[in-house]
């Protein structure tokens, strides 16, 4: 498996972890707003703009994906995750505890931080979304100009997507 291949599957794993979490806590939502860097060998091609529309029959929320211009955003997920690391790295230099795991991380992380949500995501639960993927992925036409665009939602036409050339957060 390519690397590309493996970050867009791993993203679909997280997608799915994400939206599982939040329709158990709040069942009726069913809209997200995705914010994400722009860098195409990360995100911003034709294999993620798939999951937004995909997004209701794969997570059960409609999806809004805006790309930021690459290296010119830091949002709050770049603060809290950096609140999370500071944290299990004070332990771990401290001796309060040895972290050799992601299970291990995350267990440490649980217990100082309160109000953010840390989710695991194993590689055997990845591992099962690339064959699906890659069938999936053999139907996929690249879309002219995606690089432009900072913008795709769901269209209600099945198989299509809204763009624009500009993040939109109203």
């Amino acid at each position: 498996m390519t690397r590309a291949i493996q970050n867009i599957t791993f993203i679909r794993r997280y997608l799915k972890t994400i939206f599982n979490d939040l329709k158990n806590k709040y069942p009726l939502l069913n809209y997200a707003k995705v914010l994400s860097d722009g860098a195409a060998s990360q995100f911003k091609n034709k294999f993620t703009i798939l999951h937004v529309i995909f997004g209701a029959q794969d997570f059960d929320f409609n999806l809004e994906w805006n790309f930021f211009c690459t290296s010119h955003e830091k949002s709050a997920a770049d603060g809290i995750g950096a609140i999370v690391k500071r944290g299990v790295r004070n332990r771990v230099l401290k001796r309060n505890i040895d972290v050799y795991t992601a299970a291990e991380f995350v267990n440490c992380a649980k217990t100082f931080v309160k109000n953010i949500n840390v989710l695991e995501v194993t590689t055997n639960t990845v591992s099962e979304h690339s064959n699906y993927l890659q069938n999936r992925w053999k139907l996929l036409n690249t879309i002219p100009g995606t690089r432009d665009f900072h913008f795709f939602m769901q269209s209600p036409r099945s198989g299509y997507i809204y763009t624009a050339y500009s993040s939109r957060f109203d």
